[in-house]
């Protein structure tokens, strides 16, 4: 019997499932047309190569030319499946060499596909003179088992697994192309070799079709869906309510899984948060979600029996025909690459956060054991490692490495190249997490402390540092940086006010001296700057990107000299209010925030004398404003960018939201905690709608307006 909640969640689940229904089916239409593409990109690089090699090769290099490409082709299809294997999941971690990675992985995973679509059809265009050896044929099933993707990658970004259906289509398109190619040069191959490629096609179909399977786990319709269709929640899928974008006010009471309890360290809630973003990278893209599973395990022992199976008939088989040695050593290197990739894909299935779940849950010592040892010995300093630093007076002040800026400028008009040349990487420290964490308990206990109502953790989460401001007695002078202004334009002008301080202190040799929250408000603006500037699209919407270009240009204009930094910063608390106010109108006319920010500064270091406040309080007033800062861009940042984002990488904020989330300072399933109680009844909770005064119905109606939920105002009607 289910409760009220649950039912209801049920029936959202369907209405969405059906307004998205008529949208999907074009797009499937779509899709199955534009899977045509890729093939007929591959036909006309074909014609387009051979055209091209008639005219400007002699005979006998053509003759080369066709002897050596199908081969190059296939050994060149299973390097880049053992790059992607190796590399594809390495780009969810985060560090100073993840873009590099990424590059690699985006384009290894372009160039796989591509390849073997090239291969299947140069052989489908080929013509039995052509084909100088059988077991040329004999590798056509290895090309759509490479097809099928390695596990660890099955999808670049979010967009990749909506076209699941292209994929399915491909399936068939692909699988017919290579059976069609086997039957046109039939005559070429010895009958026990013929047989040895149908345990290789039913592989290339298995592994082809987990790959459509995953794409298919992973997009929006079925992932929302998903949601709904879990009688039950894991404690470890918190992910799913949050991440499917949906704004549930109408669930299952959910505080076993969102609260951390009273014991939980702020090391052990960020290693849960990283679990569970580990789970949901696994989830969106790769395959191993749909291998941990009873059918998956017995379609790779499936497959890993029939090419170890192949391997030794092969054995057999080849003593017995004269085959090229070159051709005997390809086949070898395709059949124990395959059974190699299967092996280490186990590997990394079995050390995975799902693996080690599946083994650490089963009724057996031993699988336990084993998992609770896997997890040890794999996953030891696990927590998000590190995040990204980006200053913009380095940035602008330091000159160009590149001696081709300008011509790269027309390439890159971002210049996204040179900004990636000035960011840098630092620890998350336990320190760092401790200061986060205790702030967003504090947040809690605030939230407490106003019975959990909604307005007001609307307020907790829209503070954006005006609290520490008014706790200091200094919202008269500095408020306005804070709530006067947009978020991007506050997040600039606090940027370059805690740059122009911290520089000032440390030319002072005072650095040392400022306690942890000198250090821990650098790092957190130089991150909240490196989003400004790589990641804008996890902020909240602004002109961000227009003031960065106007602020940097106003700042290299001012401070043209590097070498005079130190008395170019000491003369910036010099100049009088007079001049310092003509210079922020200027710059305001410009969308330029540098002079602000300065003038931030310069308030900051007047009122230490004003207050009779010590620099060590000075920077704990930074720091708060910047975890609110921090709080709010969490809070404002959509579920589905948090899980977009995840294909560059871990970032700090995706795992500050779902912190939030899980310390219920997040407004994703308030209704749920607040009127649908676990075990309520479908009956009573209709007679409790009914039963309403007309203030508590309109009070109801009023919070879920606010959240934008129609499920209040739906109960006015009758």
């Amino acid at each position: 019997m289910h409760s009220f909640a649950f039912e209801v969640s049920e029936t959202a689940g369907f209405i969405v499932s059906i307004q998205e229904s008529f949208s999907h089916f074009l797009h499937i239409i779509k899709s199955q047309i534009f899977c045509l593409i890729p093939v007929a990109s591959a036909l006309l690089f074909i014609e387009i190569k051979d055209a091209a090699f008639l005219r400007t090769l002699s005979q006998v290099m053509l003759s080369l030319w066709l002897k050596w490409e199908l081969r190059a082709m296939v050994v060149l299809s299973l390097t880049v499946q053992l790059i992607l294997i190796k590399f594809g999941n390495r780009r969810k971690n985060s560090g100073r060499h993840l873009k590099i990675v990424s590059l690699l992985v985006w384009t290894m995973y372009l160039f796989a596909d591509w390849l073997a679509t090239v291969a299947l059809s140069t052989l489908l265009r080929s013509r039995k003179e052509q084909i100088t050896s059988p077991l040329v044929i004999f590798w056509t099933p290895f090309l759509l088992l490479h097809l099928g993707g390695p596990d660890t990658i099955t999808a670049y970004s979010l967009s990749d697994n909506e076209l699941w259906p292209r994929h399915l289509f491909g399936l068939c398109f692909q699988v017919g192309v290579a059976l069609y190619v086997y039957v046109k040069f039939w005559t070429l191959t010895v009958t026990k070799l013929t047989y040895l490629a149908i345990p290789i096609f039913i592989v290339g179909i298995i592994k082809y079709g987990e790959r459509v399977r995953a794409l298919f786990q992973a997009s929006n319709v079925r992932f929302r869906n998903s949601v709904f269709s879990r009688h039950k929640a894991s404690e470890l899928e918190v992910f799913r309510p949050m991440f499917s974008d949906l704004k549930l006010r109408i669930y299952n009471k959910l505080e076993y899984i969102f609260n951390l309890g009273e014991n939980v360290g702020a090391e052990e809630a960020f290693k849960i948060v990283e679990i569970e973003l580990g789970f949901l990278y696994d989830l969106l893209y790769t395959k191993i979600p749909i291998v941990i599973t009873r059918t998956g395990v017995i379609l790779r022992f499936i497959s890993l029996s029939l090419v170890t199976s192949t391997l030794i008939a092969f054995l057999l088989v080849v003593g017995k025909h004269g085959y090229s040695k070159v051709d005997i050593g390809i086949s070898y290197l395709l059949m124990v690459g395959a059974i190699f990739l299967e092996l280490y894909s186990a590997f990394l299935h079995l050390s995975s956060d799902w693996g080690i779940r599946w083994l650490t849950s089963q009724n057996n010592r031993l699988l336990t054991a084993a998992g609770s040892n896997l997890a040890h010995f794999s996953k030891p300093n696990k927590g998000i490692r590190a995040m990204a630093q980006h200053s913009l007076l380095n940035y602008c002040l330091h000159p160009r490495k590149l001696k081709l800026a300008k011509v790269l400028n027309i390439f890159d008009p971002e210049d996204t190249a040179e900004k990636y040349l000035h960011t840098s990487w630092k620890d998350v420290d336990l320190e760092l997490q401790q200061i986060i964490y205790s702030h967003f308990q504090k947040k809690r206990t605030e939230y407490e402390k106003k019975n959990f109502e909604y307005k007001e953790l609307l307020k907790l989460l829209d503070e954006r540092g005006r609290i520490p401001l008014l706790q200091n007695n200094v919202d008269d002078d500095l408020g306005w940086s804070v709530s006067d202004v947009e978020f991007t334009h506050s997040l600039l002008l606090w940027h370059i006010a805690t740059d122009v301080v911290y520089n000032d202190d440390h030319h002072r040799f005072r650095v040392g001296k400022l306690g942890p929250y000198c250090r821990i408000s650098k790092l957190l603006s130089d991150y909240m700057m490196y989003l400004l500037f790589l990641c804008p699209e996890m902020l909240p919407e602004g002109i961000g990107t227009i003031r960065h270009h106007d602020t940097c240009i106003e700042a290299k204009n001012f401070v043209h000299d590097k070498s005079k930094f130190k008395q170019i910063i000491r003369g910036l608390f010099g100049i009088d209010i007079e001049s310092r106010s003509f210079f922020v109108l200027m710059g305001s006319l410009k969308k330029s925030a540098f002079f602000e920010g300065c003038h931030v500064a310069v308030q900051l270091d007047t009122l230490l004398g004003q207050f009779k406040v010590d620099h060590e309080d000075k920077w704990k007033l930074i720091a708060e404003v910047w975890l609110d800062m921090l709080t709010y861009a969490a809070a404002q940042c959509s579920w589905k960018e948090h899980a977009r984002q995840l294909q560059q990488g871990e970032e700090l904020l995706t795992h500050v939201a779902l912190l939030m989330a899980h310390l219920g300072t997040n407004d994703t399933c308030i209704e749920a905690k607040n009127f649908v109680l676990e075990n309520l009844k479908f009956k009573v909770a209709i007679i409790g709608v009914f039963g309403m005064d007309i203030e508590s119905r309109s009070f109801f109606i009023d919070m879920g307006s606010l959240s934008k939920s129609a499920f209040f105002g739906g109960c006015q009607i009758p």
